[in-house]
């Protein structure tokens, strides 16, 4: 199975307040040295539609969700693939998958 090559996770939010840009915006990023990580997506709402916020937060965390999604579904695909079946590695790699699917829903 093929690698994820891109800035590897965990990703997190952080919510940046009244910008330049005219309101909130969320920004996917990495940790990194001085609480100063990588950014790699910005998720904002429409500066003068306030029911955009929610959207974009929902979209942030699906963005944010995405490394552990990767690796969980990698992990289901090899059990399934090599016929692992009711054993502990099946088992650790659906709570995963039940922990990325609860993170992207922000939950």
């Amino acid at each position: 199975m093929s690698e994820f090559e891109g800035t590897p996770g965990p990703w997190f939010i952080s919510s940046k307040k009244e910008l330049v840009v005219e309101g909130d915006m969320n920004v996917i990023q990495t940790h990194g040295a001085n609480c100063l990580g990588f950014h790699i997506a910005y998720a904002s709402g429409w500066t003068d539609d306030v029911s955009t916020r929610a959207e974009a937060l929902n979209n942030a965390n699906i963005i944010a969700a995405a490394p552990e999604l990767l690796e969980a579904l990698q992990e289901l695909v090899h059990a399934d693939t090599h016929g692992i079946k009711n054993c502990s590695a099946q088992v650790n790699a659906l709570e995963k998958a039940k922990s990325a699917i609860a993170k992207a829903l922000g939950k």
